[in-house]
């Protein structure tokens, strides 16, 4: 139960430790996306919570088929904190930088991070007792509890689905972008996946 809240305490934090970063230090100035914050001087607060968090999730027994996922989710954490994004010039945050070979593996741990987290909330938060899977009927409780963890799930799903058309489609990403879409996004995701863990 503690490594559970400790889970879900460090996704709520760290996009709220940035954004402070970004409030105090930066006057207001918001990075395109929570991964560029590795070329800023919170650069270590990034590393150290995005590190923790992982190793969390790979030591996180749970039940069943829980270890599984959590592991690997843990691991694509670990890929995303150490193999760091492309450096984006702030005085042009929306031109196109493209992408190479550490941009892919960067893109892709985050997404697969984030898919692993969606689907441990939906299918494997919301599994019941025998006893209560026989009877047919959940605790009140329990039906409550998993309404907030598919909610939370559909939520990273959707935030994901829209940093990719934001990302893919460019009259939606220059009009945008100065919004810094992808910074919410991933902070809504965070957000999410951190109130099922303490759920």
């Amino acid at each position: 139960m503690t490594l559970r809240r400790l889970i879900g305490i460090l996704g709520i934090i760290l996009p709220i430790m940035l954004l402070f970063y970004s409030l105090a230090i930066k006057q207001g100035e918001i990075e395109s996306s929570i991964s560029l914050y590795y070329f800023t001087p919170a650069r270590n607060e990034f590393i150290i919570i995005l590190s923790l968090l992982s190793l969390f999730l790979l030591c996180y027994e749970g039940y069943d088929n829980d270890r599984f996922f959590s592991r690997a989710a843990g691991f694509c954490g670990m890929v995303v904190a150490l193999v760091h994004t492309n450096y984006k010039n702030s005085d042009t945050p929306c031109a196109d930088h493209g992408l190479n070979l550490r941009e892919y593996i960067h893109l892709g741990g985050a997404v697969i991070f984030f898919l692993l987290l969606a689907y441990m909330s939906f299918f494997l938060f919301t599994k019941t007792s025998e006893e209560n899977a026989s009877r047919g009927e959940l605790p009140p409780l329990k039906a409550r509890r998993n309404f907030i963890y598919r909610l939370c799930a559909i939520i990273i799903v959707i935030s994901l689905l829209t940093i990719a058309v934001f990302f893919f489609v460019k009259g939606v990403h220059n009009a945008l972008c100065e919004y810094k879409p992808i910074f919410w996004l991933e902070s809504i995701a965070l957000w999410a996946f951190g109130f099922a863990w303490l759920v």
